[in-house]
């Protein structure tokens, strides 16, 4: 089980992840809500059971980061295009995660997003 106090401080950290100065996600930002994610890349494995040069990308997040409502998953399989999953799979959760936001009527974040330190 994992304390409240851990996944608060949890959820401040995966906040940066998406923070225009020291983020790696920034276009995983929807306007006027705090987003919390998290970027992945992983080897694809090939038929012949050993790793095949591609690779499958993701972010996924949940938002309002504060009081979240949803949790969107973004996964690209063998991306035509270079990067990570924040720079690859971002702007697609941004779209998606602002779509059901809007849809179902939660109002914009009326909190400043996290602060906390990236280095210790």
């Amino acid at each position: 089980m994992v304390s409240e106090k851990a996944a608060h401080e949890t959820m401040l950290m995966m906040e940066r992840v998406v923070d225009d100065e020291v983020g790696v996600a920034p276009r995983a930002q929807v306007p006027g809500y705090r987003v919390a994610g998290k970027t992945g890349t992983a080897q694809r494995v090939g038929e012949n059971g050993g790793y095949d040069g591609s690779f499958s990308l993701s972010f996924g997040g949940f938002a309002p980061a504060d009081d979240p409502r949803f949790t969107v998953y973004v996964v690209i399989h063998a991306p035509a295009v270079d990067g990570g999953g924040g720079s690859v799979g971002g702007p697609a959760f941004s779209k998606i995660m602002a779509r059901a936001l809007s849809h179902y009527g939660v109002p914009p974040t009326g909190s400043k997003p996290s602060r906390t330190p990236v280095e210790w």
